[in-house]
């Protein structure tokens, strides 16, 4: 129907420009700072180290010499691991207290999308969700409506998720990000070596 879609393109739009205007937050009071830049640099470059390292541990030589360069590798390994995630502990850090901001702010836009648009049907699923499923599609609506009724803030949060993570990487503005195999958790490592 016509004002469903309607309905859903001016929520699209309102995510849209409120995922822009986080990045513009974010961008003002953390990525344009030079420290920060420089962080995001170290931790590039201190990534590429350690992928070399891996591969040179991986393909490298044997032998008597060979073993005791291994060694000072593997040690120089687990010092550039350390420190690489020390450096992403950082870029976290100071993305923290904005990160808080934009939580603020975009609870603020659920609140005045469900103001908005309360009691209005956006759209319909093509099945019965859950009761808990419900519960979060069905809300700001008439209780006698169908129950595959979709509300305004259902829709709001779909899209907010789809697009949250796209606005930085669109932007330039993400930093790298650390491989899984150093997010594992030591005794999660030991506990699958064996």
């Amino acid at each position: 129907d016509a004002s469903s879609s309607s309905y859903i393109l001016q929520i699209f739009l309102i995510v849209v420009i409120v995922g822009f205007g986080t990045e513009a937050v974010s961008y003002h009071f953390i990525y344009r700072h030079e420290e920060y830049q420089d962080l995001i640099e170290r931790t590039r470059n201190l990534g590429k180290k350690i992928k070399e390292l891996s591969n040179s541990l991986l393909y490298g030589s044997a032998g008597a010499a060979g073993s005791t360069k291994r060694k000072q590798s593997e040690r120089m390994l687990k010092v550039h691991e350390q420190t690489y995630k020390e450096y992403h502990t950082q870029l976290a850090g100071k993305k923290s207290r904005v990160m808080i901001g934009t939580a603020g702010m975009s609870i603020l836009m659920m609140y005045i999308v469900n103001k908005a648009f309360y009691g209005l049907v956006v759209g319909r699923l093509p099945f019965e969700p859950w009761s808990m499923v419900q519960g979060m599609s069905h809300r700001g609506l008439p209780e006698n409506s169908n129950t595959s009724d979709v509300s305004a803030i259902f829709i709001f949060i779909l899209v907010q998720m789809a697009l949250r993570g796209m606005f930085g990487k669109l932007l330039g503005f993400e930093g790298p990000r650390m491989p899984m195999d150093h997010q594992t958790p030591k005794w999660l490592q030991d506990y699958q070596k064996g």
